[in-house]
């Protein structure tokens, strides 16, 4: 038996939901006896909610395991496309999303979109009875993703990066009872950026996110001449952060990321013959510049110091 119904427009009764232009159509073996397989498509053109969302050209394709039962109802797949998701501010195009489930209670889901200047495909393991499940992301770093980071850790608009382009981004997140994060893994690359009014050549690197830790770890940093590895820890409630860097460095190209006394001491250095070998600690609270302290290890060939010429100069300062 074909089954549908047409509405031009619903809404509900207590008019949280308005759906415009609502298709919904099916067939239904009449007096079937053993289990097979019905599906339902339902579209509409507009659906909207008063906390925000809005979907345009919504169109839905809903596959089922049907018994002679209505409770022994088990669905088997749902293929759900979008024009347009508009979530707290955020615009999904071309949204679509493709959802499976097998034997066990765990559901597939692989949703791909293009929200916030670049494409995404996001691909979820899941089981929804308890709440846990595993989700990847595959994108980019864009500069809205930026700003709600420089929001987030009460940074000024700028002070963290600012991008040239979008920047290859990978993310892992696992989710507990409850939906509740985890652990987050991720690893990202850029082109030229500007961190901290530092411009880079080039950046890479990896980035968990656990108990409110966040580690950035097999740093690879490039920057004219100088190529620097390193690893940097920071605790996300009490800004509590430790920045290690080592190799090839000229300490005045990172002036940026410290105060006017940085510069003001590195001035009386000439490193033009030859780039320093580096390893640089720097550890302190962000919001309060007189907790940070600076170790600095530098080797360097043919340096000048006030004017002074080494053959070579070896040495190990702290700065506070």
């Amino acid at each position: 038996k074909n089954v549908s119904l047409d509405l031009a427009r619903f809404k509900s009764e207590a008019g949280r939901v308005q759906i415009e232009n609502l298709r919904a159509s099916t067939t239904i073996p009449l007096g079937a006896k053993d289990r097979h397989t019905i599906h339902l498509r339902v579209g509409c053109t507009l659906a909207r909610g008063t906390d925000g969302y809005e979907i345009h050209s919504l169109l839905c394709d809903l596959a089922a395991d049907f018994g002679p039962d209505i409770a022994q109802i088990k669905p088997q797949s749902l293929v759900a496309t979008a024009e347009s998701v508009l979530v707290k501010g955020v615009l999904l195009e071309n949204a679509s999303a493709n959802v499976t489930t097998g034997s066990t209670p765990n559901l597939h889901a692989e949703i791909t979109t293009q929200a916030i200047g670049t494409d995404w495909l996001v691909d979820v393991e899941a089981d929804p009875k308890i709440g846990q499940g595993r989700a990847t992301v595959d994108g980019a770093l864009t500069t809205f993703i930026v700003q709600q980071l420089e929001a987030k850790f009460h940074r000024p608009p700028g002070s963290l990066l600012t991008l040239a382009s979008p920047a290859p981004l990978s993310v892992s997140v696992e989710f507990g009872d409850g939906w509740k994060p985890r652990k987050t893994l991720g690893r990202v690359s850029t082109g030229p950026v500007v961190a901290g009014s530092v411009p880079i050549t080039a950046f890479e690197g990896n980035f968990s996110f656990e108990n409110n830790e966040l580690a950035v770890t097999d740093i690879i940093l490039h920057q004219k001449e100088n190529l620097a590895r390193g690893i940097y820890r920071m605790n996300t409630e009490s800004l509590v952060f430790r920045f290690l860097l080592t190799g090839q460095l000229r300490p005045i190209d990172i002036s940026g990321w410290f105060s006017d006394w940085w510069p003001g001491f590195w001035n009386h250095f000439d490193f033009s013959p030859s780039i320093p070998v580096a390893d640089v600690t720097v550890d302190g609270q962000w919001g309060r510049p007189p907790l940070t302290n600076v170790f600095a290890g530098v080797e360097v060939s043919h340096p000048s110091i006030q004017n002074v010429m080494f053959d070579r100069v070896r040495t190990t300062m702290f700065i506070r």
